[in-house]
């Protein structure tokens, strides 16, 4: 009788042990995502933040390769090995968006293109603004577009570092900025994102690659 008890008593315990959830299920693990960790209050005000940022600057840093690998149609452009045309369609995003916004001037900046050039461009509707655009290449001067940022974040002072985004996914780069001061920066999807939800239905359309 005892034995049976005890194996009823096993059964059961046993059966609990398969409900409760183990120590390495994904509900017991953080996640590695720090702003998938919080909820979506925290989220929401995340990116508030950033569009903020984007309301305030006057000269926003963008790091070419990084961005290259973003966006779908970008990024299939890119793997295609069709690297102007991918160049060519990030510039295209980046711009219509500053000509909407009508606030801030861009540098975007690839590891090495052949492309480069120096442009103004009006602002959108009734705004009145006149925008640069700067495309360059790190190389030769710099091994990569990471290392000429960080130089552009040291030359950076005051009003003029205050009023300035970087805007990157890279995470040592992110370190590398904030150790020259730089407190404004968006990552690369954030920014995407952003201006998908600001400009709505105006967002750049973009066909796919055949």
């Amino acid at each position: 009788v005892n034995q049976v008890i005890q194996t009823l008593k096993d059964k059961k315990r046993k059966k609990e042990q398969e409900k409760a959830p183990s120590s390495d299920s994904d509900s017991a693990q953080p996640t590695k995502d720090s702003s998938a960790s919080t909820g979506p209050t925290t989220k929401s005000k995340n990116f508030q933040r950033l569009e903020r940022w984007l309301d305030q600057i006057s000269k926003a840093y963008f790091d070419g390769n990084n961005m290259l690998f973003v966006d779908d149609h970008i990024r299939t452009l890119r793997l295609q090995r069709k690297k102007k045309e991918a160049e060519e369609a990030l510039k295209e995003f980046i711009v219509k968006f500053a000509k909407f916004k009508g606030s801030f001037d861009i540098t975007l900046i690839f590891d090495y293109t052949e492309h480069t050039y120096q442009t103004e461009f009006n602002a959108d509707g009734s705004k009145s603004s006149v925008l640069s655009l700067e495309v360059t290449s790190a190389q030769p001067q710099y091994k990569t577009s990471d290392d000429a940022l960080v130089e552009i974040a040291k030359n950076l002072r005051g009003e003029e570092l205050k009023n300035s985004v970087f805007i990157t996914s890279d995470r040592v780069l992110k370190q590398r900025l904030a150790e020259q001061g730089v407190t404004s920066i968006i990552g690369s999807g954030d920014f995407f994102n952003i201006v998908k939800k600001e400009m709505g239905k105006n967002h750049p359309k973009q066909t796919r690659p055949r």
